[in-house]
């Protein structure tokens, strides 16, 4: 490397505020993506492609387990719901889990690694979200059955909260593993 090609190498490494561009990328590109799918997502609401997309991945699946696990319950998806013997379980927007898998895809997505670890982040953390969605629609069944004056607190706090939070946690887990892989953010984007 020349004198010159060293100058303008070592001021590009110290330009002010080079730190906190490079702190904040992460984030901006995160914001971004989940906006982009959001706003995807909320242009399919209410169309066919919603409809199959809770019908047969979210409400139907629930519903064979339920009757799985209790027979006698006899579920049967009704539209947005699941009715059964013992309740009425209406799925409303956000409830099946979409946005857990938005936020899941904007996260992975904006991390700085390559195709391949984003490709195994997605896959797997497509799947926990997934049973994630799948566990708290039976959560909330049986809350409605068997419990419903916890229903407040479990449908409006404790249901939306855990998710969440264990998706995090996969998130913390795949990345601190993804930045090892690639040498602390040194992959291919």
């Amino acid at each position: 490397m020349d004198a010159r090609a060293r100058k303008v190498h070592r001021t590009q490494a110290t330009a002010p505020g080079a730190p906190l561009l490079r702190a904040a990328a992460f984030p901006i590109r995160f914001f971004v993506l989940f906006a982009v799918l959001a706003c995807a997502s909320e242009a399919v609401r209410g169309g066919p492609g919603e409809t199959a997309w809770v019908q047969h991945l979210f409400l139907q699946p629930t519903a064979a387990l339920i009757n799985a696990l209790e027979p006698g319950e006899h579920a049967v998806v009704a539209g947005r719901a699941i009715a059964s013997q013992t309740s009425m379980l209406r799925v409303t927007r956000g409830c099946e889990g979409t946005e857990l898998l938005l936020l899941l895809f904007g996260a992975i997505l904006a991390y700085p690694a390559g195709l391949l670890i984003k490709t195994r982040g997605l896959i797997a953390g497509v799947a926990l979200a997934y049973g994630l969605g799948i566990a708290r629609l039976l959560a909330l069944h049986y809350t409605l059955s068997y419990a419903p004056h916890a229903w407040e607190a479990l449908h409006g706090l404790v249901l939306p909260a855990l998710p969440l939070a264990l998706i995090a946690l996969y998130f913390m887990s795949w990345s601190a593993a993804a930045a090892a892989t690639t040498g602390a953010h040194g992959g291919a984007r």
